[in-house]
């Protein structure tokens, strides 16, 4: 074998051997960060009057749990708020031009309305302070 052939063989021989080296590893460990990931405090929200009755491994799965599901809650609420974003924009088109721009008008004044009643009630609440 000339020289270049047998220096290949060894570059690929010890870099087949590097590579299933660190795959094992990888391998070994993938376990260990597996049950770290579990053991890790997961953060939620307990449904209500749950606080008083589990205890704290109960807590961490209802956590694991809502963490599983949470996602998929989350694109759905996603595609919903689109569905009702269409569904509201097909309705308006229903209207006139006319009926379109004295809704917007009754909109708008009620948007009026509810702010000028939040500030009254802050400043309400500034004074009771």
């Amino acid at each position: 074998m000339s020289r270049i052939a047998v220096a290949i063989l060894l570059v690929v021989t010890f870099g087949l051997s590097a590579f299933f080296t660190v795959a094992a590893q990888q391998a070994a460990d993938a376990p260990k960060v597996r049950q770290q990931e579990i053991k890790k405090k997961v953060n939620g929200r307990l449904p209500a009057y749950y606080g008083q009755l589990v205890d704290a491994g109960q807590r961490q799965r209802i956590y694991q749990i809502q963490a599983t599901y949470n996602p998929q809650i989350e694109a759905l609420r996603t595609e919903i708020d689109a569905l009702m974003t269409k569904r509201d924009t097909e309705i308006r088109n229903v209207l006139s031009p006319a009926q379109q721009q004295r809704l917007e008008t009754l909109v708008n004044g009620a948007k009026a309305t509810r702010a000028a009643k939040a500030a009254k009630n802050k400043k309400a609440n500034e004074k009771q302070k």
